[in-house]
Parts: structure tokens; C-alpha cells; sequence
């Protein structure tokens, strides 16, 4: 049994001092490994947007009406489905052919609706799934027409960050055990 003394008392507020800077490491670094997953696909999804906008550009010239199904089948990406909506929310179509009754209140719409890009990240009502949505409108003829949003799930990544967050635990635990 240790003493109650000066050594106590220094063994133990160095394991604090140990414990508190594990804790800060660890933090930081799964707070940057997961802004870093979900900025790659903000940054993906946000320049697949940006093609299809310099895409339908041309149709700004020739006056001609854009085709709906010629969006869904050349803007299309992996994993992600693509919806098409009016601007306030109403939708259009989309790439999995499910349209749903209702309108999509999700802060990315307005936000893309207002002239920026839009991005929610948040849980799907219907399937309780974690997803990000981000949204952006095509203007085509100088005016406003329909929106573009990306939808994909999220699950899989917040999968791997779970397994990230306990394997670090495990080394924090494994360093605080050998100091």
C-alpha cells in the first residue's frame, strides 16, 4: 500500500497530467479524421454538381429544354442518389425512381434555393439512415429552374469512425496502463 505523502501525490497527478493530454490527442485527432471523410464527400459531390452545371450550360444557349432523364442517367454517382426537385422542395424525379409524398424541408434546399450550396447531414425520416444531402440549383436560361441534390448515406463511414474511436481508446489505455 502506498503512503499518503508527497509521492502519492505526485504518481498521481502526473497519470492526470498523462490522462488529460491522452484525452486532447484523441479528441483532436478523431474530430479531424471525421471532418476529413465528410469533407471528401462534400468536395466529390460538390464538384460532380459543378460539372453537370458547366454540362447544361450549353442548353442556357440554345434555348432548348432540358431533359430531366438525360440529368439522372449522366449525373449519376456511386452510392448516392440523385433527386431532382423544384425550388421549394417539391420532388421532380429521381435516380432510384421513389418518389416520396411529401416535400423536402432539409436546410440544404433553401440554403441552395438562396444562390449557395447547400449541405445537411442528419438522419433520413423515413429509414432513420445517417445521411448527407448536399443542393445546389441549375439555373438554365438566366433563371432559377430545378434543384440538384445529392443524397448518401454516411452509415458506412460512421461505422469506420466508431471502430477508429475504440481502437485509440484501447491505445490511450494501453499508454496511460504503461505510464
Amino acid at each position: 500500500m502506498i503512503k499518503k505523502g508527497m509521492r502519492r501525490q505526485i504518481v498521481l497527478h502526473y497519470i492526470l497530467v498523462v490522462f488529460l493530454a491522452l484525452l486532447l490527442v484523441e479528441v483532436i485527432f478523431l474530430l479531424a479524421i471525421r471532418t476529413y471523410y465528410y469533407e471528401s464527400i462534400y468536395t466529390t459531390i460538390t464538384t460532380h454538381i459543378n460539372t453537370a452545371e458547366g454540362y447544361f450550360q450549353k442548353y442556357q444557349i440554345s434555348g432548348e429544354t432540358v431533359p430531366l432523364q438525360e440529368v439522372l442517367d449522366s449525373f449519376t454517382l456511386n452510392n448516392t442518389e440523385l433527386e431532382i426537385l423544384t425550388l421549394n422542395g417539391d420532388m421532380i424525379t429521381s435516380s432510384t425512381g421513389f418518389q416520396p409524398d411529401r416535400t423536402i424541408t432539409t436546410s440544404d434546399v433553401p440554403e441552395a434555393a438562396g444562390g449557395g450550396i447547400g449541405r445537411w447531414v442528419g438522419r433520413q425520416a423515413g429509414t432513420n439512415e445517417s445521411v448527407m444531402a448536399v443542393s445546389k440549383v441549375l439555373k438554365i436560361h438566366g433563371k432559377d429552374t430545378f434543384v440538384l441534390r445529392y443524397l448518401t448515406s454516411v452509415e458506412g463511414i460512421n461505422a469506420d469512425l466508431l471502430n477508429l474511436s475504440l481502437l485509440s481508446v484501447g491505445i490511450g489505455a494501453a499508454v496511460l496502463a504503461i505510464v
